[in-house]
């Protein structure tokens, strides 16, 4: 067993800058979450959800009190798939999506792409119009490769050419922020008005962080949506 405490300790003695709730969905442990992640602001570290994002009003309430960024997970953009793959409802993850977006906490979202299911490019465009119209250019995305596991064993690794295309269309719809993960891409961060290199990444590691000045891009004063120091 480990403690709260004991987390922030490890937190601080490796110079983190914040904690992740990641891989395991952190509203199964939502009392454990806020216990450490308000130790952790005590000791100014930042705190960061990645969650499928259905949860409950009062529950998403509570947690905006603790955490300061989320990468929420828009699997699907179709109701039906939604409830024969995940059980889940889509609205509840839309109306989480905006409700976040409007309390101003930093903003991401991963769409996993799974060959056949939502892999089209009327799929990604209608993604990308929810996160046009409701939230912002600006919105971090990440389209994320699948591979086959547990009871998804039978699917195949989605194709690259999927992934490159989702990135193409949301890039030509006007999204500022798009990403590719699970897979070698150019995941460097680009001025979205001149072009230039703001952050050059190798896997996850950030190469060069020189490149923006209080939240704007160094070169042309663009503001910037990163969640910085």
């Amino acid at each position: 067993k480990i403690l709260p405490e004991t987390i922030v300790k490890n937190a601080i003695n490796d110079n983190c800058l914040s904690i992740s709730w990641t891989y395991n969905e952190p509203t199964l442990y939502f009392d454990f979450a806020r216990e450490t992640s308000l130790i952790s602001h005590r000791e100014n570290l930042k705190n960061v959800y990645v969650s499928n994002g259905y949860m409950s009003e009062e529950s998403l309430d509570e947690t905006l009190k603790f955490i300061d960024a989320f990468n929420i997970d828009l699997k699907f953009f179709d109701d039906t798939l939604y409830r024969e793959i995940c059980g889940g409802k889509l609205d509840i993850v839309l109306d989480n999506l905006n409700a976040i977006y409007q309390s101003k906490s930093h903003l991401e979202i991963t769409t996993l792409l799974i060959n056949d299911l939502n892999t089209d490019e009327d799929h990604i465009r209608s993604i990308c119009n929810f996160v046009l119209d409701e939230l912002g250019e600006d919105v971090p995305i990440h389209f994320s490769r699948f591979f086959p596991m547990h009871k998804m064993s039978d699917k195949s690794p989605t194709k690259i050419d999927y992934l490159i295309r989702a990135k193409e269309i949301a890039v030509e719809m006007g999204m500022e922020y798009v990403y590719l993960g699970n897979m070698p891409a150019d995941n460097n961060s680009y001025c979205p008005n001149c072009g230039e290199l703001l952050i050059a990444r190798e896997r996850y590691c950030n190469m060069n962080k020189n490149r923006i000045n209080d939240g704007r891009c160094i070169n042309c004063g663009h503001k910037l949506n990163f969640a910085l120091r």
